[in-house]
């Protein structure tokens, strides 16, 4: 019988996943609640009322016209309203950041936990640390367990996208991801049609999308199987038949 190379406890996995639901959970009770779309627009109204009373203090009739004192108010409101909704961007993107960095973590942890007991770690591990997301995508591949087809793939690297040009802003996720899927850079009105924005700092997600994120990201790792035998049938990756001293 082949020696088992990697193996995915039932414990271990569920374990995983609870942490990633109760991240979710979490972030929408204690963050992302906070900036729903009514109570936004409640607080800037409540803006713009404790405002005018403020400024209010300084109407003198004989000098001021009530009305000067009443836009003043909405605009302090609209600009209060509009840095609430960059501030409601942010969080869900680092929300994001922090579910895929999770991830990424766990990942490398469980395979530099599972190759120890199979190879010495010395070159590997460093490694594994170092490799690109896509790059591990094709050792597990070439290990027999190609992601490559199954539905969560596609949107774990829409994720990857979306994170890199969060952190990045320009450079190439930032082109892929707007060729890719241009709406996650909203839409504006040019010309009497919608157009999508093309520039890194329109960059947005919605609670749908975190939650495609998550599921994706879940049924990854309910994809890997119990246990990766060694030999293998597949073709690993130059990096990684070096580092372990085999050729495959």
């Amino acid at each position: 019988m082949s020696k088992v190379l990697l193996q995915m406890s039932p414990d271990k996995r569920r374990r995983i996943i609870a942490g990633m639901e109760f991240y979710l959970a979490q972030a929408r009770k204690r963050l992302l609640v906070s900036f729903d779309a009514s109570p936004m627009e409640d607080e800037a109204r409540t803006f713009a009322e404790t405002h005018f009373h403020a400024i209010g203090r300084h109407f003198d009739p004989e000098h001021h016209d009530v009305s000067d004192f009443s836009d003043a108010a909405w605009e302090a409101a609209a600009d209060f309203h509009i840095r609430l909704i960059d501030m409601r961007r942010e969080t869900m993107l680092s929300v994001v950041a922090g579910m895929y960095h999770t991830w990424e973590k766990q990942l490398r942890e469980w395979l530099v936990q599972e190759f120890s007991h199979s190879f010495d770690m010395t070159a590997l591990r460093p490694r594994l640390w170092q490799k690109k997301s896509e790059e591990v995508f094709t050792l597990l591949a070439g290990l027999g367990i190609s992601p490559y087809s199954e539905p969560f793939y596609s949107i774990i690297d829409e994720c990857r996208l979306v994170v890199n040009v969060y952190k990045h802003a320009e450079g190439t996720s930032f082109e892929d991801l707007k060729a890719r899927q241009p709406r996650y850079f909203g839409m504006a009105l040019r010309n009497g049609s919608l157009s999508p924005y093309t520039a890194p700092e329109h960059l947005e997600v919605t609670d749908e999308d975190i939650g495609l994120f998550h599921q994706a990201i879940s049924d990854f790792w309910k994809f890997l199987p119990d246990n990766v035998p060694w030999p293998h049938d597949g073709t690993v990756p130059d990096w990684f038949a070096k580092a372990v001293g085999a050729a495959g």
